[in-house]
């Protein structure tokens, strides 16, 4: 083999390598599996990009079994929707900003029914 030949294939194995590692970082977080609908997160986000992302995890955790309970507001605005699945016994919490940018989408999902008082701490 020639050393072209080779500075080709180290070329092409380097180039491949590049190109599958840099997908990686273009991934969506905020896109889960089928079978953990509350698996949902996202930074940097408009407020509009969160009320898709809460109305897409609404309907996945009906599908799933998840019955809203209710939503508030804490007092540095960040607004908490709370379902529950009486069949798993499981609370299923979103977090999200509502500012125009900069917003953050969280979810979780927890053993029991949870109260408001564990989510809002002292409000």
């Amino acid at each position: 083999m020639t050393n072209s030949t080779r500075l080709i294939r180290a070329s092409q194995f380097v180039l491949t390598s590049f190109v599958l590692l840099g997908n990686i970082g273009h991934a969506r977080p905020y896109d889960a599996p089928d079978d953990q609908p509350t698996a949902r997160t996202g930074q940097n986000l408009t407020g509009a990009e969160c009320q898709q992302h809460l109305q897409a995890l609404e309907q996945r955790l009906q599908q799933a079994g998840y019955r809203a309970v209710s939503t508030r507001v804490a007092q540095d605005g960040t607004l908490i929707a709370r379902w529950y699945n009486a069949e798993l016994k499981m609370t299923a919490v979103a977090f999200m900003g509502q500012k125009a940018k900069g917003n953050t989408f969280s979810t979780s999902e927890y053993a029991g029914l949870i109260p408001w008082s564990d989510l809002l701490g002292n409000q």
